[in-house]
């Protein structure tokens, strides 16, 4: 796996397949892994690049201060890309890794000729939109780390988002462990960001086309976030993907894969 440097800090990377760039962002505290059983489909197309973002998987960890902002999470993208030449990528963010792509975009406009954003966790909305949090709040979340630790955190933050059945499914996966033993000021700065990402004035700055993903049986958060968003953001097509939640939104089934190849086939000429 290949790696390169941001912010000072060593960043892993994988690179599959040929064509137009599509770089691919992870959820908040898992990573690029998460993005495996899907790259497939999309290096048929596309030269796919997954990352590791700073402080997940064999990325390097950044230190406590200072503290980081979506912001930083687009000006480390713009590094990245830089130190691949990569000049005009498609993007595709899962969850936190969505709203680091929303950033990015925001801050370079001209440089994304097409978005794609599954379920991002825009908290932000909910100064201008009605947003169901669940009672999710990072600093709930950071009481409970400091208090409890992690796995007590993690379950708690997770439990406004999935159902009881599919968490306890969820803490015993791959996943849920890659959670909890997070460095826990990285998870904890990854949430406080998100919660403080409220780009609603600016959306209306998005000119690219949009693919917004959502889970038929996904929480009130992501069904609320989608309706926002499709009134802020003027191209935004917005596709529910049948039977799937917040954990297995990027599953590479025939919905998902038929819904992302009309895109594609529309906007970028790619079949």
């Amino acid at each position: 796996m290949p790696t390169t440097t941001v912010r000072g800090l060593s960043v892993h990377y994988e690179v599959h397949g040929a064509g137009r760039p599509l770089v691919l962002l992870h959820n908040d505290g898992l990573d690029s892994g998460v993005w495996r059983p899907l790259v497939p489909h999309l290096a048929r197309s596309f030269q796919v690049i997954a990352y590791d973002r700073p402080g997940h998987g064999k990325s390097a960890v950044p230190p406590p201060e200072p503290p980081y902002t979506h912001e930083v999470g687009a000006d480390d993208l713009a590094e990245f890309l830089r130190n691949l030449s990569l000049a005009r990528p498609v993007l595709f963010g899962v969850s936190g890794g969505a709203l680091a792509a929303t950033a990015f975009t925001l801050a370079h406009p001209d440089r994304i000729p097409a978005l794609v954003l599954a379920e991002p966790p825009m908290l932000g909305l909910r100064h201008h939109h009605r947003i169901d949090t669940g009672g999710f709040s990072a600093a709930g979340f950071i009481r409970t780390l400091q208090a409890r630790g992690a796995e007590p955190a993690v379950r708690e933050w997770l439990s406004t988002v999935f159902p009881p059945h599919r968490l306890d499914l969820l803490m015993r996966s791959r996943g849920g462990k890659s959670l909890t033993t997070r460095a826990p000021h990285v998870l904890a700065q990854f949430l406080r960001a998100g919660e403080g990402f409220a780009p609603t004035p600016r959306l209306r700055e998005i000119r690219c086309p949009v693919l917004l993903l959502t889970g038929e049986k996904t929480s009130a958060l992501f069904k609320d976030v989608a309706a926002a968003l499709a009134r802020e953001i003027p191209r935004l097509a917005a596709v529910t993907v049948p039977g799937q939640d917040h954990a297995n939104i990027i599953h590479p089934t025939p919905p998902l894969l038929d819904a992302l190849q009309a895109f594609f086939a529309a906007h970028l000429d790619v079949a």
